[in-house]
């Protein structure tokens, strides 16, 4: 990570977006190329099985968060983005989407709990190269966890956690597979206090 004013950071994606299922392409936030001044959250890993942004301001919007994205085939895409409504009762944390520039509906503001897909609008755009931005519209913890663009006008994506789960596991490509570890006398997950602990008795013992 390089990083510039205000310690923010611009980074090389970990993984470039493409279609795997003809008609999808999955955008997972923490992929974007730029977070501008939005923040990674890392937290939630383990309950939602990726991280987010989040426009962590002080109720002035902290602008854009963009990356670079190849659109697979000419036509209309519409795009779907996961989003939180944390307060809904007054829908503090607004942003857009942009497409090439233009942008989309408002989104964070569903008045439903917890992460949910908000349709973020439809595209006419050819093949080629596009950018994909987030635009914060009000300072107040925007968050969004992935885009899905999808030239099927019915698509929507699912909501709950398991299905969640799975629509990604499909739009990625992901093998689910458990592959045979060995057999082992001691394993040890994780290198904390707890783990260092228990690896150095375990070499002790033998």
């Amino acid at each position: 990570n390089k990083t510039k004013d205000e310690g923010l950071s611009i980074r090389q994606n970990l993984q470039r977006p493409r279609e795997i299922v003809p008609g999808f392409v999955l955008v997972e936030a923490e992929d974007f190329d730029d977070f501008g001044r939005w923040r990674l959250d890392t937290q939630f890993v383990h309950k939602m099985g990726s991280g987010y942004l989040l426009a962590a301001g002080v109720l002035k919007p902290l602008g854009k968060a963009t990356t670079k994205l190849t659109i697979p085939s000419a036509g209309t895409w519409t795009v779907w983005a996961r989003t939180k409504d944390w307060l809904p009762e007054y829908h503090p944390g607004t942003f857009r989407v942009l497409v090439g520039g233009q942008p989309g509906a408002t989104l964070g503001r569903s008045g439903k709990e917890g992460w949910r897909w908000e349709r973020a609008g439809a595209w006419s755009l050819p093949a080629g190269d596009v950018e994909l931005a987030l635009e914060d519209l009000s300072g107040a913890f925007a968050r969004c966890d992935a885009l899905v663009l999808t030239t099927e006008k019915d698509y929507v994506p699912p909501d709950g956690a398991e299905a969640c789960a799975a629509e990604r596991t499909r739009l990625k490509g992901l093998d689910t597979s458990i592959a045979d570890g060995g057999a082992y006398d001691f394993v040890v997950v994780g290198a904390g206090p707890g783990g260092m602990s228990a690896a150095i008795a375990a070499a002790r013992k033998g």
